[in-house]
């Protein structure tokens, strides 16, 4: 086990971040004084098993946490640890979609087969969602006004870790879209193709 990172490798690590999609991209700062900031890229020469990242989240303890399609990579701001199918058999599947940690500190980690994972003192542990039938890919997260954890997937329906309750936002007419957001109150929108609904009180 790696120790916590020190508050350098932190800023280092924070730059990740921004980086989505390719990160070999490179990076520009508009109206930024020359030297004001440092950007980095990492590709897979440097140590990162992949060169596409599809998740990123920063834990409360310093780490960076990266999905990619061939596992999940913790990084330290110097090294990344690659956790997937063949060094951690807990994780069912190597094609990681979301990433988000609770109040407790809990990873949670969506994967592109619907199917969850959670990650408890870097434990990880396969997590069923109760009556959930379908395998959509799953897309986001977001805790409610009481603490509840809710996940988005692709096919646009919300499910309650908890409890398996299911809500069916309202279907716009546009396609492809699915996005997750939660206020300062804990209320969550979901924007379903388009169509805005709100989710107060489960």
């Amino acid at each position: 086990m790696l120790g916590r990172p020190s508050a350098s490798s932190r800023t280092v690590a924070a730059v990740l971040a921004a980086m989505i999609g390719h990160i070999c991209a490179p990076v520009a700062c508009r109206g930024a004084a020359a030297g004001e900031f440092v950007v980095r890229g990492w590709q897979a020469e440097d140590g990162l098993p992949e060169s596409t990242i599809s998740a990123v989240c920063q834990t409360r303890d310093g780490y960076m946490w990266l999905g990619t399609y061939g596992g999940l990579v913790r990084f330290d701001g110097v090294q990344f640890t690659l956790f997937n199918h063949d060094t951690a058999p807990e994780l069912h599947d190597d094609n990681i979609s979301c990433l988000f940690e609770t109040e407790d500190g809990t990873l949670w980690i969506g994967h592109g087969t619907g199917e969850l994972t959670r990650s408890v003192r870097e434990r990880l542990e396969p997590v069923r969602i109760p009556n959930r039938q379908d395998a959509s890919r799953l897309l986001a997260f977001a805790t409610d006004e009481s603490g509840d954890l809710w996940v988005l997937a692709e096919n646009g329906m919300l499910f309650r870790i908890r409890d398996g309750v299911e809500v069916e936002p309202t279907l716009g007419a546009a396609t492809g879209i699915a996005l997750l957001a939660r206020t300062s109150e804990g209320r969550i929108w979901v924007s379903r193709n388009g169509q805005l609904s709100l989710l107060e009180h489960s």
